[in-house]
């Protein structure tokens, strides 16, 4: 019976440089070849065959270049929605086989991985597979028993790790004599992998399956608070920018309301206004206006032209031109005051009237003088009604 899996390969550092760029470049086994060792749920030890013509195919070495590198396996397998939340680091282009191993050039670029590596603190790798696992258990060309077979090997990232499974021989390699550290190694064989996880400070040793299943509740506990707190920032956000609107909406609307207001004040200060207009005219006495404009009327004809039109001229040019009627058109009177023009008028209509008050008293004296010449004729009329005249005075006599 064939399934698809995930596998994780364990190999030390061999050796490192440092790039320009400040990277790490680091030389090491990611996989070996033989029975690697797992640990059930039950607690039982499985073993499983990896043959030299699946970890040295073609397909499976070229499978891990260019895979990413993480601090510690993650939760799950990478793919490109994950990837960015782990990677520190790639493997070359160049995957090699060399005596039952896989070896790759990798590259970290994680100051915080580089710095541990530097110290000592991690000098382990793990490769992370998926792999075709065969349960027909087997007897290998040397004798050893297992459980089933790998095949079909397919590379999907390399973990930087305190601790492998694959032996002594797969390590990161370190070019320094004082970098290697046998403490950090064990030379057992068949051993069975476990981890250390750290709890409130402390820190208990359990099974590798124990420690990825604890790992990934972690990871998914991180992912959901990061999750809670990223919908948190955004109903945040969204809600200072509605307060913004709304502190906005209340400005413009006290914009209106300050415009509202004084086009009212203004609209009341109009009203008030022809209030009083209003109350100025009523206490205007039309019939003195009349009165007066027709008083002007009578004191400028005997100056004007027969023919001039008052209707829809103002008392002020009436008088102006009655002036020029006079005294010419070169009398300047625009710069002139009220007060200077009706003076002028009244000067010159009265001397008008003054003169045509002395014609007609000249008019009636001739016409008085010449009265005697008809006298005769009134006698005579006088005689010839004579008849008519009561005789009063004679009845009397008698």
């Amino acid at each position: 019976m064939s399934t698809t899996c995930c596998r994780y390969d364990f190999s030390p550092i061999e050796k490192f440089e440092t790039t320009p760029e400040g990277y790490l470049r680091v030389w090491a086994s990611i996989a070996r070849t033989g029975i690697q060792h797992y640990t059930d749920a039950d607690g039982s030890i499985r073993k499983e065959f990896r043959p030299e013509s699946e970890v040295a195919s073609p397909e499976s070495l070229a499978s891990f270049a260019g895979k990413a590198i993480t601090m510690e396996h993650p939760p799950a397998l990478l793919d490109s929605e994950n990837t960015k939340d782990y990677q520190i680091g790639f493997t070359g282009s160049e995957i090699v086989y060399d005596n039952g191993f896989v070896r790759a050039v990798m590259t970290v670029t994680d100051q915080e991985v580089i710095d541990r590596v530097m110290r000592g603190d991690v000098r382990e790798v793990s490769a992370g597979y998926r792999v075709t696992y065969d349960s027909t258990p087997g007897i290998t060309d040397s004798g050893e028993h297992y459980d089933g077979i790998q095949t079909g090997i397919s590379g999907n990232h390399v973990a930087i790790v305190r601790r492998g499974r694959a032996g002594p021989q797969v390590k990161l390699h370190l070019d320094r004599q004082d970098a290697a550290d046998p403490s950090l190694f064990s030379t057992e064989e068949n051993q069975t992998m476990s981890a250390k996880i750290v709890f409130d400070g402390a820190e208990f040793e359990v099974s590798e399956s124990v420690a990825l299943a604890i790992t990934k509740e972690r990871e998914d506990a991180k992912m959901s608070y990061e999750d809670m707190k990223m919908k948190y920032d955004q109903l945040l956000k969204e809600a200072k920018d509605m307060e913004s609107k709304m502190t906005a909406m209340k400005e413009d609307m006290q914009k209106k309301e300050d415009s509202s207001e004084g086009r009212a004040d203004a609209l009341q200060e109009q009203l008030d206004g022809l209030k009083v207009e209003l109350e100025e005219a009523k206490e205007i006495n039309v019939d003195s206006i009349v009165a007066d404009r027709l008083a002007l009327i009578e004191k400028a004809k005997p100056v004007l032209d027969a023919e001039y039109a008052f209707v829809g001229k103002a008392d002020r040019e009436v008088m102006v031109d009655a002036i020029k009627a006079v005294r010419g058109d070169s009398v300047e009177l625009d710069e002139r005051s009220d007060d200077y023009v009706l003076a002028m008028f009244d000067t010159i209509a009265d001397t008008a009237a003054a003169r045509a008050d002395s014609t007609e008293d000249l008019r009636k004296a001739v016409a008085a003088a010449a009265a005697p010449a008809s006298a005769p004729s009134t006698y005579m009329e006088r005689l010839q009604n004579a008849w008519k005249t009561p005789l009063s005075i004679s009845k009397e006599a008698k």
